[in-house]
Order: C-alpha cells, then structure tokens, then sequence
C-alpha cells in the first residue's frame, strides 16, 4: 500500500519537478538578455538537466520500491519538491485565483503522500512486543527447570 502511495506522489509531483527546474532555466536564461547566450544556455542546460532529471527520477523511483528505503527516499523526495515550489513561487509568484491555484493540487497530495510514507523515519514502527508472561508462570517455568 505504501509502495502504491509511494509511487502515485512521485508521478503526482513530475509536474511540479519540471515547472521548477524550467523555473530556473527561465530565470537564469533571460536573466542575461544576450540572444547568443540565451540559445547556449537553453541548449546546454536541456543538454545536461533532461538527462540529470530523468535519472533523479529514477533514482527516487527504485528507492520507493525497494520497501526499506522507501521512507527515506520519500523525505527525500517532500525536501526536493518543497525546493522546486520555492523555484516556482520565487519566479512566476503566488496564484492569483482558484484557476491558477489548481496547478498546485496535485503537488499537495504529493507532498501529503510523501509525509505519510517518510513518517516512519521519525516515529519507529512499533513492533510487536513478545507475549508477555506473569510472574508466577515465570516462577512456575523456574521451578520445572531446576
């Protein structure tokens, strides 16, 4: 189930990775104003970010299946999107009404979805503890053995 829930955040929050790592590109591009330059940086950053990004996401990926670093890999994950939606904010600013405020309903079921799988790393699982026996069986046991 958590592998499921895991899996559905990543996918919800690629919307979110990309809006952020073109909200950089944007930003940092026609930051310079020099026709020459915006084409070279545009093509080496899609030359090295495309690749770079995909692996990321794969990387995240193979981690959330594997069950023991997935809680891990989601915390990852929430600190990766909270830092893009930063990036987002920080360049196009907040929505203005509901319609431009939607884009951001996936990212929140994302960021809630990878909350509750990283939630582990910070509260341990409690095991089950083992069938506890009182003192007179214990005694008892005692006394059978010597």
């Amino acid at each position: 189930m958590k592998g499921f829930l895991y899996i559905a955040s990543l996918l919800l929050s690629a919307p979110n990775l990309i809006a952020g790592t073109a909200s950089l590109l944007l930003k940092h591009t026609f930051a310079t104003r020099n026709p020459l330059q915006i084409v070279t940086d545009f093509l080496f950053q899609v030359v090295w970010g495309l690749p770079l990004a995909a692996v990321l996401f794969l990387v995240l990926l193979v981690l959330g299946i594997v069950a023991r670093t997935r809680a891990h890999a989601a915390l990852f994950a929430f600190v990766l999107n909270i830092t893009a939606l930063g990036f987002v904010l920080g360049v196009f600013g907040l929505p203005h009404d509901f319609s431009e405020a939607v884009f951001f309903l996936p990212l929140l079921l994302a960021l809630i979805g990878f909350a509750w799988v990283g939630y582990r790393v910070f509260v341990p699982v409690a095991r089950h503890s083992p069938r506890r026996v009182n003192s007179e069986q214990a005694l008892g046991r005692l006394s059978k053995s010597i």
